[in-house]
């Protein structure tokens, strides 16, 4: 690819038929890192993609974080160019402006600079390129080669003189086209010279480049796009001194958790000082089972520390500081039930983590950026327990979903120890409707709702904020469907581990349609699933539900006076793997009502993608089973007996005989 280089048929080119889809095409994006002659890392990136319809848009805006403490970062020659054909097939130049590009500071010395390309119209190219020159071995940039639209080429090289190593882990479900390493000479000068000696350098090349990769669409049930995107992450392995000797960056994980036991931002924030002691003994008061301690003091921390939404891997806080200002991030929040749970002769320790959002841990290279949470692990009697205080919602035994099916390290001495953190909990929701139907179409009916466990936790984190209602019709979801909520009242509020229940009235002059002597209705007007949520043909990446789910509903019909079942939706079952997945629909009938029950259960939090097309097949064929109608007619009106024919008399037969 050579700057300003553009093919007329590409320019042509209105479609891209591999991917009906796509609102862009990224045609090339090569990527380079290497040193020059002030040993400083130099990363240059030349991008060019071809937009097929305004969605696509978003690829003429770019932004480009910068950290300027120190001068660690420095962008340099942004240019940026809008190719399009004009009305005779002429080519048409626009080129971004120096004024064009903004500058924002982020926070502290960091910067984003801002910038979209003019003139963009369906069928343009876009192209640009930049440099950023960065002062520390260690701000090495990652490559990612899968995008939110296909891309014909991602490449990305990285060149080292041997003397600074990197350790390089790919991940994804595409093979690369190039994945290789060559050795190279390069010439130094300068400050580089005085390091490296010898010159030409010896070098290593690291090569990675992707062809064809398909877009990679944010879908229902991920973690984060990022966890199954091909992409390389580099880090820091080592380098040699000009004196001779190497500094060794990446260790072993026996050597990162000795280092984070004696870290004054993580374990060194543990404190079983006589303030944390003291508490803990007061909140502990005439408690005796362990279980019970435990519980105690994680009520406590979660009602009366407030998380700052922050995610992190460290404390600025000690815990008597968290105490007292009431507020802490969420390492912050461990380290404090640590210190408390400890200070009640608990055992505890910290879990290190990556929240689903924030992308899979690989364990292959000790590498402690990856990760951006803390967890607690407590030993209370005989039993053990994850535990996360940070929502004043959530009782000791659920974990927030954030967490869930993603791998933690253990903080402790002993050999290293990995956790797989999943719950047994699922999330429970049932459901009783009953509706009374009326000959003109119209009806009304009473719903009971129960939610326990996650479903629960859903519904009370949104009562904080809104009133019965409303809750009910986001729950219930009804009012789509020409159905309405008149009235709700929600129980249960105030206990965090009882079930939640919530009862609404609802009535629609609309939802059942009556024509002629017919009336039609979806029965299903609880606890229906309109829409398959898996939309593209094929997956190569898990189904993550995060955890198992069960609702189940039954729904009663009415049928009004002088109507009988013409039709109605058949006995239904639909399964994925060995159960994996379940849908079942039992359908009772009689001369004054039609019951349905109704069961969907998700027995596993996570399905491989091997099941995906079954996935896809089961939720449309449930869709499809939630769509039938139930059809109702008027009983044909009886038709009255004929009168009996009198009898005839008989010719010649004389009435009134006898005497008079």
């Amino acid at each position: 690819m050579k700057w300003g280089e553009i093919s007329p048929e590409l320019l042509k080119m209105k479609t891209y038929p591999p991917d009906t889809n796509a609102a862009a095409v990224i045609l090339c994006d090569y990527g380079t890192t290497s040193f020059n002659d002030e040993l400083n890392l130099v990363f240059k990136r030349h991008l060019r993609v071809k937009i097929l319809s305004p969605a696509g848009y978003e690829w003429g805006t770019h932004s480009i974080l910068i950290n300027e403490e120190d001068d660690l970062d420095q962008i340099d020659d942004i240019e940026g160019i809008t190719y399009s054909l004009g009305t005779n097939g002429d080519l048409g130049e626009n080129e971004l402006d120096s004024d064009d590009i903004f500058k924002e500071k982020v926070e502290n010395e960091l910067y984003r600079y801002r910038f979209t390309l003019p003139a963009l119209t369906p069928g343009c190219i876009v192209e640009i390129r930049y440099t950023i020159i960065s002062n520390n071995l260690y701000r090495i940039r990652d490559w990612v080669f899968q995008y939110s639209e296909p891309a014909l080429w991602s490449e990305y090289r990285l060149t080292t003189p041997k003397s600074i190593g990197y350790t390089g882990v790919t991940q994804g479900y595409e093979q690369f086209t190039i994945n290789e390493q060559t050795d190279v000479l390069q010439h130094f000068g300068s400050t580089a010279l005085a390091y490296l000696g010898p010159n030409p350098a010896e070098c290593a090349q690291y090569r990675w480049a992707l062809r064809n990769a398909p877009a990679l669409r944010k879908e229902a049930y991920i973690t984060t796009v990022g966890d199954y995107a091909n992409k390389v992450d580099l880090q820091l392995s080592g380098y040699a001194f000009v004196g001779g000797g190497v500094r060794r960056v990446l260790t072993t994980w026996e050597n990162l958790v000795e280092e984070l036991l004696d870290a004054k931002w993580f374990c060194d924030k543990i404190s079983t000082s006589g303030t944390i002691e003291d508490l803990a003994n007061s909140i502990t008061t005439g408690l005796t089972p362990p279980e019970d301690k435990m519980k105690a003091l994680y009520h406590w921390v979660s009602q009366s520390i407030v998380w700052d939404g922050a995610y992190r891997r460290y404390a600025d806080q000690d815990p008597e500081d968290v105490v007292e200002s009431k507020k802490g991030n969420n390492a912050e929040i461990s380290f404090l039930l640590i210190s408390l749970l400890r200070s009640a002769g608990i055992t505890a320790d910290p879990v290190l983590l990556s929240t689903r959002a924030n992308g899979r841990v690989q364990d292959l290279y000790p590498i402690e950026s990856q990760f951006n949470y803390v967890l607690v692990f407590a030993a209370a009697g005989p039993r053990t327990f994850l535990l996360d205080a940070t929502d004043p919602l959530r009782p000791y035994d659920i974990l927030p979903s954030s967490v869930l099916n993603v791998k933690g390290l253990l903080i402790k001495e002993g050999p290293v120890r990995w956790l797989t953190i999943v719950t047994p909990l699922r999330s429970l929701r049932s459901g009783v409707a009953s509706v009374t139907l009326h000959g003109d179409g119209t009806l009304a009916g009473k719903v009971a709702e129960q939610y326990d466990k996650y479903a629960a936790l859903s519904v009370r984190r949104d009562l904080k904020d809104k009133k019965d209602i409303d809750i009910a019709r986001d729950e219930l979801a009804i009012e789509g469907s020409a159905m309405r909520v008149d009235s709700a009242l929600a129980t249960g509020k105030d206990s965090l581990s009882a079930p939640l229940q919530l009862r609404a009235w609802i009535s629609s002059e609309s939802y059942a349609q009556a024509a002629g002597d017919l009336i039609y209705l979806n029965p299903h007007v609880i606890a229906r699933v309109s829409d398959n949520p898996f939309k593209i043909a094929d997956r190569k990446y898990p189904v993550d539900y995060g955890y198992p789910r069960q609702q189940t509903a039954t729904i009663t019909i009415e049928i009004p006076e002088g109507y009988e079942v013409k039709e109605a939706p058949a006995n239904r079952t639909f399964t994925v793997g060995r159960n994996d997945v379940v849908f079942q629909r039992l359908v009772e009938k009689n001369a004054s009502a039609v019951q349905l029950f109704t069961k969907f259960q998700i027995n596993e939090a996570e399905l491989p993608a091997t099941l995906y097309k079954n996935l896809k097949e089961f939720y449309s064929n449930m869709v499809a089973a939630q769509s039938e109608q139930l059809v109702l007619a008027k009983k044909p009106i009886p038709t009255p007996p004929l009168a009996s024919p009198q009898p005839q008399a008989k010719p010649g037969s004389k009435k009134g005989k006898g005497k008079s």
